[in-house]
C-alpha cells in the first residue's frame, strides 16, 4: 500500500482523485473532474446564484460543494466532494507526480470544514491537519 497525505493525487480505476484522510474503515478522497464537468456544475451554480435561489440550495446540496483547481497540473478541474468515501480494505492505487499548491490545498480543507452537505466524519478526520 503507498503512503499518502492530504492533498496527494492518485488513480483508482482510471479515475484521478485527491486523497483527503483515512479512518480504521474508510478513505476520504475528492474525485478530479475534467473541466467539462466543472463547466456544468459551475453552470448550474451560477444560474441558481442568478435566479437568487443560492442560500438554501448550496448550502444542503453536495452537489456544489467543490473546489476549482489551480495547480498547473489540474488548472480548472475540479475537485468534487459529493462521493468522498472508499473502502479502505480494497483501496489500491497509483499515486500520481502532481502536488497540489499550498492555495489549493487551503481552499480544499476549508470547503470541507465550512459546508454542511459535507460529511461529518470527513470534517472529522481533516480538522487537525496543517495546511
Amino acid at each position: 500500500m503507498i503512503s499518502l497525505i492530504f492533498g496527494d493525487i492518485f488513480r483508482y480505476n482510471d479515475e484521478d482523485y485527491i486523497y483527503l484522510a483515512k479512518t480504521d474503515d474508510l478513505t476520504y478522497a475528492a474525485k478530479i473532474l475534467n473541466d467539462e464537468f466543472a463547466k456544468k456544475i459551475e453552470g448550474l451554480y451560477n444560474k441558481k446564484e442568478s435566479l437568487g435561489q443560492m442560500s438554501s440550495v448550496i448550502e444542503s446540496n453536495i452537489l456544489y460543494c467543490y473546489v476549482i483547481l489551480q495547480t498547473k497540473e489540474v488548472k480548472n478541474k475540479m475537485a468534487h466532494f459529493q462521493q468522498t468515501t472508499k473502502d479502505s480494505t480494497d483501496l489500491i492505487c497509483d499515486k500520481l507526480p502532481i502536488a497540489l499548491n499550498k492555495a489549493d490545498l487551503k481552499r480544499i480543507k476549508e470547503e470541507i470544514m465550512t459546508r454542511i452537505a459535507i460529511h461529518t466524519g470527513l470534517k472529522d478526520a481533516v480538522k487537525d491537519i496543517e495546511v
